[in-house]
């Protein structure tokens, strides 16, 4: 069974062809057949692209001109999908202007994988598209996320309304689902928004706080005090359904216990950005 993305359970109304897009389209991709179909198919759709074929030139390109959108194959030339993201995202939090816009970056890769897909989340892209690209999947995804990309633009008072936690399950609003497990923070909350957002919320404080005394730990080798503080985070990401999170911890946890740490680096940043994504989706409510 094959699943591109986590748009294709949204079902929006496909573009039919040759409708005009005004979305500012950058495909990076260093295949000329993969470049080829890819272009192709965007254009059946009404939309057109700029193409580099290296992830240096996707952060210099993006550094230069304004992209709502990125097509970004995970495995290029010089430096790879994964870390030109870093880089934009890196970039983005560096830039405070009243109109910078963060920009819809979209894994391209062959490989249907977690540990891709959850390297993903971590590094900031915002959705996964599975190859071979089908046209149908490709138009269900930029519907989805053209739409995301012209509210942001609108006054807060046309802006759609927020999305419920109840509903955000099912509609896997914005990589939610890959840091949440809704179906099981709904079971044990009895269904109760606000009793879930609390939960997040002191989840969060306790989490951010021991994040701190386990970075701590791990850079001065006190592997004992790491193992207890990854254990603490473990039971408690546990609790509230937070997969990555409990995912991350749990890999530090075992590494402490052997006394040896490797990949800290990513794992912790998996940790963080995970928990600001749930952070963020608790702001909103």
């Amino acid at each position: 069974m094959q699943v591109s993305s986590r748009c294709d359970r949204l079902s929006p109304k496909i573009l039919p062809d040759h409708q005009p897009s005004n979305l500012r389209i950058l495909l990076v991709e260093d295949n000329p057949t993969n470049q080829k179909l890819t272009l192709k198919q965007l254009q059946s759709l009404g939309h057109t692209a700029d193409i580099v074929g290296n992830g240096y030139a996707a952060v210099t390109t993006i550094a230069h001109s304004r992209y709502d959108l990125v097509l970004m194959d995970c495995h290029l030339p010089l430096i790879d999908g994964f870390t030109a993201t870093l880089a934009i995202r890196d970039r983005e939090s560096q830039n405070t202007a009243p109109c910078s816009k963060r920009i819809i970056v979209i894994a391209m890769t062959a490989s249907d994988s977690r540990q891709d897909r959850e390297r993903a989340i971590a590094v900031g892209m915002d959705d996964y598209l599975l190859k071979p690209v089908r046209r149908e999947t490709l138009a269900t995804l930029l519907n989805h996320w053209s739409q995301i990309i012209a509210a942001a633009d609108l006054p807060a008072s046309d802006a759609p309304p927020r999305v419920s936690p109840e509903l955000a399950s099912a509609r896997d609003f914005n990589s939610l689902s890959l840091h949440l497990d809704f179906e099981y923070l709904h079971q044990i909350s009895d269904d109760c928004p606000d009793f879930e957002i609390e939960l997040l919320q002191i989840f969060l404080e306790d989490s951010f706080l021991h994040l701190e005394e386990l970075r701590q730990a791990i850079a001065t080798h006190n592997v004992r005090e790491a193992e207890q503080i990854a254990h603490h985070i473990k039971g408690a990401s546990a609790n509230v359904g937070a997969q990555i999170v409990r995912s991350a911890v749990e890999q530090l946890e075992e590494q402490a216990r052997q006394g040896k740490f490797g990949a800290i680096d990513d794992l912790l940043t998996k940790i963080e950005f995970s928990l600001s994504q749930i952070q963020q989706f608790t702001h909103n409510f």
